[in-house]
């Protein structure tokens, strides 16, 4: 873009879709079970044509739903309909958006994580794990057996995020959705 002549006049964003286990956890693979970081945290890169926050890191919760109304909002475009999504620029300059947690699913486990905490578990409440983040880092002790209230109160935010009902997944929906590559 440099050598062309529109670095200077052109936003770029730059995200990825999702990591792979590559032997952390015993695993290899993006299993649904498996929502840990090395799948989940993903890079996500702004560079402002005019430079503006460069070198800045921002530790903040976002979703990919959050670059359309980003993107419209730095290159000045009104969006034209209501879009789902926080402008990460406002967020980055404390005026609004900043989340206290973030959900993700993959298939019929479901994931939710904020400052303290790490749940993962199927849509059903079953094979729940929980991990106390700043106590263990490498996500190593499931405390879920031993905490029903931390894992009830973190499936009631989970339920609530998702509008009150989790998808049903039985072995039939699954086959049928099939994996991604496959035409159904």
């Amino acid at each position: 873009m440099r050598d062309v002549g529109v670095l200077d006049d052109t936003l770029l964003i730059l995200i990825y879709d999702h990591g792979h286990s590559l032997g952390e956890h015993g695993l290899i693979g993006k299993l649904p079970h498996a929502q840990y970081p090395e799948l989940m945290d993903i890079p996500l890169m702004i560079r402002h044509p005019s430079g503006e926050w460069a070198g800045t890191s921002l530790e903040s919760w976002a979703y990919d739903s959050d670059l359309l109304p980003t993107a419209l909002h730095l290159l000045g475009i009104q969006e034209p309909l209501p879009v789902d999504g926080h402008d990460l620029w406002q967020v980055g300059n404390d005026v609004s958006g900043e989340r206290d947690f973030v959900t993700s699913s993959l298939q019929d486990y479901f994931r939710i994580q904020d400052d303290r905490y790490l749940y993962i578990g199927k849509s059903d409440g079953s094979e729940a794990q929980l991990y106390v983040l700043k106590d263990d880092p490498k996500l190593e002790n499931n405390i879920a057996p031993d905490a029903s209230e931390i894992v009830e109160a973190l499936r009631t935010k989970l339920l609530d995020d998702a509008g009150g009902k989790l998808p049903d997944f039985d072995e039939n929906s699954l086959r049928k959705i099939g994996p991604w590559y496959e035409l159904v």
